[in-house]
């Protein structure tokens, strides 16, 4: 599975960001304090852990992080999707998001 895209929004201290990430080489680099921790933890999120109120940023009441992965050399998960009647788009993007709010509740959206 590719990763293409990771969107933040309240999540540590990111207000919002977008991620595009290349098949190519992807580095994350930076100081002390610029987010490479919170990138690392929405790619633990999105990748099932438990997520709680800790992680949403100061003063926010939800925060969210999606992800967009390229699945069109994965038939497999593509009939997964189908056979969970989970629609998918013709570009085999396959496209999840988390959301955990203050009171500690999250979900999970897989294409919407």
């Amino acid at each position: 599975i590719m990763l293409k895209e990771l969107r933040l929004k309240n999540i540590v201290l990111v207000d919002f960001t977008t991620l595009l990430f290349s098949r190519d080489f992807n580095i994350l680099s930076g100081e002390s304090g610029s987010g490479k921790s919170a990138i690392l933890n929405a790619l633990n999120l999105i990748s099932g852990d438990r997520m709680d109120a800790t992680c949403i940023r100061h003063g926010e009441e939800k925060g969210i992080v999606e992800a967009v992965f390229d699945i069109s050399h994965l038939s497999a998960v593509v009939s997964l999707l189908e056979k969970a009647g989970i629609d998918h788009d013709i570009d085999n993007d396959l496209f999840i998001r988390r959301e955990v709010t203050l009171h500690g509740k999250s979900r999970a959206f897989i294409n919407n």
